[in-house]
């Protein structure tokens, strides 16, 4: 029954500290980095390497902040040292304080990313962050990110996405540099303490917790989370994920020349406007 079902998800998510499947281990390993010494960054490989990854890194230590993530989190694989790597680098390069959460490669990599994401969910709660950044071990800090700092965020917010891609156009905020409707891709995006209960009980409390889960992280924040709470996109796509080999879709994700920055053009697709 779904009493049963739920009790199985939960001890699942809290046996250990960690995820653990009837035959597999997901382990978690917290790493602090310190944005003030700064990791030797190895030659990345061809399938990492990316026309879209800025030379310059720009000063975003604004947000490890009161006023905007207590916690910065960033999911990572520990079959993927070179990803790691990478991105460690580029947010102490930013000075941006993080922890990095190594989860291991699931055997149905979408399943796996869709537990990490909950881990981290799980793991702000523990810890009870006022609010936690929560990035992807493949994202990209644009230069103009230091214009956030600057510009006004929505009047009420549950959670605000850095980047993303808008599938379904529902408003904008007064200053225009806001919009909410349905936001795919959870790269990097910053949740309010009051969600963490709520995300997880959404989520636990689902009838069929492994349907859910194969049906990715996206299909859940956009159809469970964002159509119930406050959930914004930023315009100006302050961080974007960098072209490279992707484990969830086993090929190159962002090439053929996407451009994060045409999002006018997404809204004009979805919106005719």
């Amino acid at each position: 029954n779904r009493f049963l079902r739920y009790e199985k998800a939960r001890l699942n998510v809290y046996r250990n500290g960690a995820f653990c499947d009837d035959d597999e281990e997901v382990k978690l390993v917290i790493q602090e980095e310190d944005a003030n010494v700064k990791a030797t960054a190895t030659e990345p490989s061809s399938a990492l390497e990316s026309s879209n990854v800025v030379a310059e890194c720009p000063d975003a230590s604004f947000l490890r902040s009161p006023q905007s993530a207590e916690k910065v989190v960033v999911l990572c694989l520990a079959e993927r040292p070179d990803k790691s790597e990478y991105v460690s680098t580029h947010l102490s390069d930013c000075g941006l304080p993080h922890v990095l959460m190594m989860n291991n490669l699931h055997t149905n990599p979408v399943v796996g990313c869709f537990r990490s994401h909950i881990k981290a969910i799980q793991y702000a709660k523990e810890h009870n962050f006022e609010s936690v950044l929560i990035l992807e071990d493949d994202v990209v800090l644009r230069p103009h990110i230091k214009d956030l700092q600057h510009i006004s965020l929505p009047n009420e917010w549950d959670i605000l996405y850095f980047g993303g891609v808008l599938t379904k156009y529902a408003g904008s905020d007064e200053s225009g540099k806001w919009v909410k409707g349905s936001i795919w891709c959870n790269h990097a995006y910053l949740v309010k303490k009051h969600m963490y209960d709520i995300i997880l009980s959404e989520y636990l409390g689902c009838d069929d917790i492994e349907h859910l889960e194969n049906m990715n992280i996206d299909y859940f924040y956009t159809e469970i989370i964002q159509k119930k709470y406050k959930c914004w996109l930023a315009v100006d796509q302050y961080i974007i994920q960098k072209e490279g080999y992707s484990d969830i879709t086993k090929g190159n994700k962002w090439g053929d020349g996407f451009d994060w920055s045409t999002f006018s053009v997404k809204l004009y697709i979805v919106t005719g406007k």
